[in-house]
């Protein structure tokens, strides 16, 4: 989808978490909008230095976004191996339908 696009292209992206070692992109609009919970993680983040996101794995934080910016669902696969992970993940930022 398009929205997907947007999560893949970093030129208007106005927010960063750091996961574990990465440092993930975002767009606090579409976080507001569709993660608010996820949202109220940035606060007032406006200095441009990335919010620290702990005990969620890059992997499992991008698979949050995809579903925030395009309800993806990950493949089965990665349900059945990640499936606890995303559950907890989905559930500490509000994620309702991922769960």
């Amino acid at each position: 989808t398009k929205m997907l696009q947007l999560l893949e292209n970093t030129d208007n992206a106005d927010i960063s978490f750091k996961v574990g070692d990465e440092v993930v992109i975002s767009h606090k609009l579409i976080l507001s909008t569709n993660a608010p919970v996820l949202f109220e993680f940035c606060g007032e983040n406006n200095d441009g230095s990335p919010v620290t996101i702990n005990d969620t794995s890059a992997e499992i934080f991008r698979i949050i976004l995809r579903y925030v910016y395009g309800e993806e669902i990950p493949e089965s696969k990665t349900i059945m191996d990640e499936g606890k992970d995303i559950i907890s993940a989905a559930d500490r930022f509000g994620i309702v339908g991922l769960k």
